[in-house]
């Protein structure tokens, strides 16, 4: 299996409190805030589809894209949520769809990567994060 190029995330920031400055050593995720329900939910994130609410807080629908050429090394792709790539190491995700690679049983590689990351999450206390995967042989 090819090492790949995980995407790494980009540099994120947080909202400041009203008369706070901000920290740069302190710095989280961007986070959506709607205008008229103050400071809640701050939603993690920049870009959804069909998110009529989101959308009238700055959500886009426009993906993020990066053209990465392939090599004959390269056996899978894995696109995963924060709730994977959070708890589970490049190395863990690909060992999870490694025992599928002869069969190419992609659904199945998914579902362990998926369980793999919530048993993780499990270890850390009650809260699970969305965990999505979608996982293609090459």
């Amino acid at each position: 299996l090819a090492a790949g190029a995980r995407l790494s995330k980009a540099q994120q920031k947080m909202p400041v409190p009203p008369g706070q400055q901000m920290d740069p050593a302190n710095m989280g995720p961007p986070r959506l805030w709607h205008r008229q329900r103050g400071q809640a939910p701050g939603l993690a994130m920049s870009r959804c589809l069909g998110d009529a609410l989101g959308k009238a807080c700055g959500l886009s629908p426009q993906a993020s894209m990066l053209d990465m050429d392939l090599t004959e090394e390269d056996v899978v792709l894995v696109l995963g949520s924060d709730g994977i790539f959070d708890v589970l190491s490049d190395a863990e995700v690909i060992h999870c769809c490694r025992q599928f690679i002869e069969t190419r049983a992609a659904a199945q590689a998914a579902e362990a990567v998926m369980q793999s990351a919530r048993r993780q999450w499990q270890l850390r206390g009650p809260y699970i994060d969305d965990c999505t995967c979608v996982v293609l042989f090459l």
